[in-house]
């Protein structure tokens, strides 16, 4: 993706701590030479494979096509999306354009399917890792055997050796701290889905955090 030198984020550190907090993603390949998109969680695990220190993992309906177009070492993208919220111009302190500010990563690498004991250990990980926020935690492992075998049979488990990761965290870091504090300010009045985490956001900027 398109990022301007002063909304880059290099560290590779702060990439997979956003997928990790945004992990439902979109995995986009081609099918058939038509572009496909698939949204679904992906989780970030270790590896000694590809250029980065970790890879994705991810599994999709077997009735999905996309899989059936994804031969071992074939190219894929993934993307996780942040929060965004749109910027008005009327909160500039001058005459400008309106704008969008967002976090946003994208992973692009090779998909490798699985099969045999590391299907179970990526369902494992999935299931246990979301289920600890829960008060009465269903684990991977109490699952019935019977609803097991019938699930696994509907799913393609795979994983992703990164390759690249850009990240982008646009956050009106070209604008001064009197325009900051009013794009903040109007934020914070706004009820929209992730006006407060970007206005938090951009306060790391003001603060130099970011």
């Amino acid at each position: 993706m398109y990022i301007h030198p002063i909304n880059r984020e290099e560290d590779l550190a702060a990439a997979e701590a956003h997928i990790r907090e945004h992990g439902f993603g979109t995995l986009y390949s081609t099918v058939a030479g038509r572009p496909w998109a698939t949204h679904l969680p992906m989780l970030v695990e270790p590896s000694a494979v590809g250029k980065n220190p970790w890879l994705l993992s991810g599994h999709m309906a077997r009735a999905n096509a996309q899989w059936r177009d994804l031969p071992d070492g074939a190219p894929v993208l993934a993307t996780f999306l942040g929060p965004h919220a749109y910027i008005s111009s009327s909160w500039y302190n001058h005459p400008n354009v309106s704008t969008w500010n967002y976090v946003s990563v994208h992973v692009a690498g090779r998909y490798r399917k699985l099969e045999g004991p590391a299907v179970l250990a990526h369902l494992r990980l999935l299931t246990d890792t979301y289920e600890r926020a829960s008060s009465q935690p269903a684990w991977f492992d109490n699952l019935p055997d019977d609803v097991l075998r019938v699930d696994l049979r509907g799913l393609v488990a795979f994983c992703i050796d990164v390759d690249e990761v850009s990240m982008a965290v646009k956050l009106s870091q070209n604008r001064d701290a009197a325009n900051l504090r009013q794009m903040i300010a109007a934020l914070e009045s706004r009820n929209g889905p992730h006006d407060a985490a970007i206005a938090r956001l951009m306060g790391d900027v003001l603060q130099g955090k970011l």
